[in-house]
């Protein structure tokens, strides 16, 4: 069983829901923790569900911070970049989570979005430019943080055109979830990310 514990993170529970119903054992929580969140600290971003949760369950946690790491495992990336809908303060905290578990963060662009309501009225054109931006031949995958910015409708199209990984933090969790849960299934036309693996 799959939890979501952000209602707001539109993109997890529409791609859960589209799965068919699939017998686990397994319960997974999955928390909008994104490594703009709070402090950058990289132990923060990965720390253990509480112990007023864990008592009595076996559940396990799937934040977006150690999903998306795992991903970034997945495709054997070493340097990255990252657009965010943060002002500079949250990009800071970005750079500083990916650099403390071993990337080489090359740029990170930050939307400086006012508000979650912006956030996700966030055009494709600003996600376009930014994207854009944030590329470069010394670039192994792009990153989205922020789990209200949705990409996960145009990363898997650019995901073509650039020849690179373009990973969206909703996406990776529903993908870390799933794969948590122990199911193996692929979907198709979300990313490289739940199509290979």
């Amino acid at each position: 069983r799959i939890q979501v514990s952000r209602w707001r993170d539109q993109d997890s529970i529409i791609a859960v829901r589209s799965m068919s119903p699939h017998p686990s054992s397994s319960s997974v929580v999955t928390s909008g923790v994104s490594p703009g969140s709070g402090s950058g600290s990289a132990s923060r971003m990965t720390m253990s569900i509480p112990t007023t949760i864990q008592s009595g369950t076996s559940a396990s946690e799937t934040t977006g911070a150690a999903a998306t790491r795992e991903a970034l495992e997945c495709f054997g990336a070493k340097s990255l970049s990252v657009i965010t809908p943060y002002p500079p303060v949250g990009d800071d905290n970005v750079r500083q989570y990916f650099e403390e578990i071993g990337f080489t963060v090359k740029h990170v662009r930050g939307l400086n979005r006012p508000s979650a309501t912006a956030i996700a009225e966030t055009s494709i054109r600003e996600v376009l430019a930014a994207v854009r931006e944030v590329d470069g031949d010394d670039v192994d995958a792009i990153v989205q943080c922020g789990t209200n910015l949705s990409t996960v409708d145009l990363f898997p199209t650019l995901e073509h055109q650039l020849e690179k990984p373009l990973i969206p933090i909703n996406i990776a969790t529903v993908w870390h979830a799933l794969r948590a849960c122990g199911i193996a299934d692929k979907v198709s036309g979300k990313g490289r990310l739940l199509e290979e693996f």
